[in-house]
Order: C-alpha cells, then sequence, then structure tokens
C-alpha cells in the first residue's frame, strides 16, 4: 500500500533528501526535517549540542543551509562556504568545539587550509568514497577522511561550476570506465573520473537545450537522474519561474553505451 505522510514539503522549489540509520532527513523551504517511515512522523531536526547548521529565529529546523547528505555515518549540511557534519551515528549533536571522538565539524573557512572561495551549490559522495565539491565556478575532490587530520584538495575544474543541488550523479561512460560523476553546469555536461580533470562531453555534441547563461542559473532547477537498467541519463532544466523570453523547461535523455543524445 501507499500511504502518504503530509507536512513536511514545500509547495514548490527544490527538495534535498537523504538516509541515515533507517531514517529519512529533507530539506526545502529553509527547513530541514526528520521522517520516520515506520511510525509515519515528519519532525523538525532539533540539535541536543551546539545549533543547527544556518539556524534561523523562525523556530526548530529552520535553517540557511540549502543542500544535506550522509558522509562516514555523518549527516552533512551545505551553508554557504561551509560543510557541517554532525557527530558519527547522532544527527542532534552539531557542537563542532566538542573534543571528542566522533564529534561534530566544520569543512572551510580555513579549518584544515581548506577555504571555498565560492559558494557551494553541489555535494556528492564518489564511488570512491570522495566528496565532490561543486562551487558555482569550480569543482573539487576531497580525498581522505579531515577528521583524521588527513584530506587532500583536488581541483576537476576551475573553469565551471554546478548549475545546482541536483545537478551531479554517478554513471558509467561508453567506454567502461568506473567511478564517473556526472555534473550539468551552464556550460553543459561534465564527466569528472576519480581524481581526474573534468571534460565536457556535451559540448562537442549537443548545446541547444543543455547550456544558458551563467546569471540566469537561479531561474532554473536542475537535475540528473540516472536509470541504471538501461544506461540512460535523464537531464531536467525546469524553469522556476516563466522567463519574459517565453523559454520554456528542457528535458535531454543520454544514452551512456552509445555515448548520444
Amino acid at each position: 500500500t501507499i500511504e502518504e505522510i503530509g507536512g513536511g514539503f514545500p509547495t514548490s522549489g527544490y527538495i534535498g533528501s537523504t538516509e541515515l540509520d533507517g531514517k529519512l532527513y529533507t530539506i526545502g523551504d529553509n527547513q530541514i526535517n526528520e521522517i520516520d517511515l515506520v511510525a509515519r512522523t515528519i519532525t523538525p531536526l532539533a540539535p541536543t549540542s551546539g545549533s543547527l547548521p544556518g539556524a534561523t529565529t523562525n523556530g526548530p529546523g529552520y535553517t540557511t543551509g540549502t543542500d544535506i547528505f550522509t558522509y562516514r555515518g555523518r549527516l552533512g549540511i551545505v551553508v554557504d562556504r561551509l560543510i557541517y557534519f554532525s557527530a558519527v551515528g547522532d544527527v542532534t549533536r552539531w557542537d563542532v568545539a566538542e573534543l571528542i571522538e566522533g564529534a561534530a565539524y566544520v569543512l572551510g573557512g580555513g579549518v584544515q587550509g581548506l577555504r571555498f572561495g565560492e559558494a557551494i551549490r553541489a555535494v556528492e559522495v564518489t564511488t570512491a568514497n570522495n566528496l565532490l565539491i561543486c562551487l558555482e565556478n569550480s569543482i573539487f575532490q576531497l580525498v581522505g577522511d579531515p577528521i583524521t587530520g588527513y584530506v587532500e584538495q583536488v581541483p576537476s575544474t576551475l573553469d565551471s561550476g554546478a548549475s545546482g543541488e541536483r545537478a551531479v550523479c554517478t554513471a558509467v561512460l561508453p567506454s567502461g570506465a568506473k567511478d564517473i560523476a556526472l555534473v550539468h553546469s551552464p556550460d553543459g555536461l561534465f564527466a569528472l573520473p576519480s581524481l581526474g580533470a573534468a571534460a565536457n562531453v556535451s559540448g562537442p555534441v549537443l548545446h541547444a537545450g543543455l547550456t544558458f547563461r551563467r546569471d540566469t542559473r537561479d531561474t532554473y532547477i536542475p537535475q540528473v537522474i540516472r536509470e541504471p537498467r538501461d544506461g540512460l541519463l535523464y537531464i531536467f532544466l525546469t524553469r522556476a519561474t516563466a522567463p519574459a523570453d517565453g523559454s520554456g523547461s528542457t528535458h535531454v535523455v543520454y544514452h551512456e553505451q552509445e555515448g548520444g543524445y
């Protein structure tokens, strides 16, 4: 049977979600919620130590955060140029000053030498368990576990960034190469091998419908979704608002084995 659990999602705009320890965590409409599918409940995420990253005065669970994900047993939240991680196994502990094993921590702002010069648009965990960090105009991969004191920031491209929070996914290219991330940017579709340089895989083939001006990025809700059974990659560029020029949304399908659109 299909049952509806209402009250936890905005009526429009972006909704991000991630699973951790049997529960679903969503971000949308400036609020983070915890969804218990067994108990059929939706509750705002409420910290027991520290404060919710990007917390506002609107009430429990409200945040200026833009993306949410899980990494090595932690909940991750993106707030502008910083990435916050909860304590291991406890999404209610956010005190980054705690000096105990498995405590919460933050990346960026010069911590461990890491500094992101632009707003973070998307974060993806690769199959090699590295963090793919997509900024507005550049993309990096983080190798290692920052909490252990060793992490390397490897640039993939310094010329293009992600179109939005859901503009990234992992895929397999016609060559059979593994551990590939595909990122849609305003400049087209990019393939990023593990620790390798990004390559524009749509530029030589297709421009129409896949590119747009960078200053119009926020007028789109981009999504890159892979259908692994048939090796299809769906690229949805949905207009968030009706543009004055009358242009509409674009949906493109990429066939991995044939390498064509």
